[in-house]
């Protein structure tokens, strides 16, 4: 797979897994529907019990009636496209979550508090637990005919008891040579080990090679991604102001539980008709050698035979 194709399923992969969860708003004639936080960490102790509230929008011109439930939280592959229907160890926390309110009526411009309580139970193993807060806005189309026009979610990220296991490595980095256009992209790929997820910390710094300025560096908005326990997930850095033609050194540090990684490369940016113009330049002047000196062995062969 080369570098493009690579890029490419990348992007629609993280727009896919984005759709739901990163966006938190959906519009359709009028009803606009938002949640807020769109994810948070929680610390729970076997036995106990956990309350807390997130907030639904209307921010649309109708009134709707609501809906909330939960959904369990895994990943299907490195892109992290997002799985709500797989059920395993990490997501028994589903059937511990019920809301004060689990429907109602939210008028247009206005917002609600939903209370949701998590009874955790005692015997439950330490590690972590993940989960999805959904609101969703149905809507009358037709008479007689009910859809689902909206979905929002907010993210559940808990840690349960003292035994857990914060553990993970750096499976590889790179920073492609050749890159054609915007943007120019650092990746990198880091497994989770442990029984808890993890933040990972990336920044990303490029210079010019003629002169040296510095042409971005988000060192001080730096990204941060969350790896959930048996899974391994692809980082893209990455820079969308790239110009059409430049010579780059691009310095790559992911940061995650006691490890900093630093990668650096030299990037070639260029169009791509560009990169195949000079490449079949280079490939026909390798022709050209090579039909120059098989003619000249031939001619030197030619006339060793005369003279003999």
């Amino acid at each position: 797979m080369n570098k493009i194709h690579f890029i490419a399923i990348s992007l629609i992969f993280t727009f896919a897994a984005n759709i739901f969860l990163v966006v938190p708003t959906f519009a359709l004639e009028g009803v606009t529907l938002q949640i807020a936080p769109t994810s948070h960490k929680i610390a729970l102790e076997p036995g106990n019990e956990y309350t807390d509230s997130i907030s639904i929008q209307n921010l649309g011109d109708n009134d709707f009636e609501y809906k909330m439930s939960v959904k369990p939280y895994q990943v299907q592959d490195v892109f992290y496209n997002p799985d709500f229907v797989t059920e395993n160890n990490y997501t028994q926390i589903v059937r511990w979550i019920t809301f004060a309110e689990p429907s109602g009526n939210l008028p247009a411009h206005t917002s609600k508090e939903i209370k949701y309580t998590i009874k955790v139970p005692a015997d439950v193993p330490d590690g972590g637990q993940y989960a999805v807060l959904v609101a969703e806005a149905p809507g009358q189309i037709n008479p007689g005919s009910i859809e689902i026009i909206g979905s929002v979610g907010s993210i559940l990220y808990t840690h349960i008891g003292g035994d857990t296991r914060e553990e993970g490595n750096l499976v590889s980095s790179r920073i492609w040579p050749l890159q054609f256009g915007s943007p120019v992209t650092a990746e990198s790929t880091i497994t989770n080990t442990g029984n808890v997820d993890f933040d990972v910390t990336t920044t990303i710094n490029i210079t010019k090679i003629l002169g040296g300025n510095v042409v971005y560096d988000n060192s001080e908005t730096p990204l941060f991604h969350t790896v959930l326990p048996n899974s391994t997930r692809l980082i893209l850095a990455t820079w969308y102001e790239t110009p059409k033609i430049g010579l780059f050194k691009v310095t790559q540090v992911s940061s995650f539980l006691d490890q900093n990684s630093t990668i650096s490369g030299v990037v070639l940016v260029c169009p791509f008709w560009l990169a195949m113009v000079v490449a079949t330049i280079i490939v026909l002047l390798i022709i050209l050698i090579v039909y120059y000196l098989v003619s000249h062995f031939k001619n030197r062969s030619k006339q060793r035979q005369s003279i003999s």
